[in-house]
């Protein structure tokens, strides 16, 4: 099964961030993650709990993750596992791209271990291939959890074996009036994935011809 997700840049993490970014400081200055429990709608358990459509996204080079994995996670939990992309102070994230992948490994397993709904978003093909594997010597359901890529990265070989073994592949399509700055930024972010959108632009326009 395949489901196309369509998400509009200006509803999604931008303005979560700049609300959430007020309440990290303490009137002197200090960063202090303990006063987002002030924010009556910061997620909880009883949040996923009670409201079964909500879901959010850890990151995976950030130190917290896995503690908040472990005190968000439900069989009523619903998470998107990405790398992270964000400029953020050094001293609260992983700087190896290895401590990153590592921990995105460690982030899905204790995720799944726990009962939660997990969206392994990536385009590493490292790490789809070592958490497959691990996925399938566990046993885990295919209802617990789906691959999310975004739309224009050549992965139509890995993603059609993910279907044909019968797991549910999302994939991210941005639209909307924001659309053009969002993919700019996103391949800023990852110069890689220009190489991919060009041939692949390429491509089809031969095959109109």
């Amino acid at each position: 099964m395949i489901i196309w997700l369509a998400s509009y840049p200006k509803s999604g993490n931008t303005w979560l961030r700049s609300l959430l970014a007020s309440y990290y400081f303490s009137k002197d200055g200090d960063f202090n993650f303990s006063l987002l429990k002030n924010i009556d709608q910061f997620p909880s358990y009883n949040h996923f709990k009670d409201y079964n459509k909500i879901g959010i996204v850890i990151q995976a080079y950030l130190h917290r993750s896995m503690q908040d994995i472990k005190t968000l996670s439900s069989n009523s939990f619903n998470v998107r596992i990405c790398k992270g992309i964000y400029v953020e102070d050094p001293e609260l994230v992983f700087s190896s791209y290895q401590d990153i992948r590592r921990n995105y490994i460690s982030l899905v397993k204790e995720a799944l271990k726990r009962g939660a709904y997990v969206g392994i978003a990536t385009h590493d093909e490292y790490l789809m291939d070592e958490l497959y594997k691990w996925i399938l010597e566990n046993n885990i359901s295919k209802k617990s959890f789906e691959f999310q890529v975004l739309h224009g990265v050549p992965m139509h070989k890995k993603l059609k074996k993910l279907i044909d073994d019968g797991n549910t592949v999302r994939v991210y399509v941005p639209y909307g009036d924001n659309w053009y700055d969002y993919s700019i930024r996103r391949l800023k972010e990852n110069p890689k994935m220009a190489g991919y959108i060009i041939k692949n632009l390429f491509s089809s326009i031969f095959r109109l011809k």
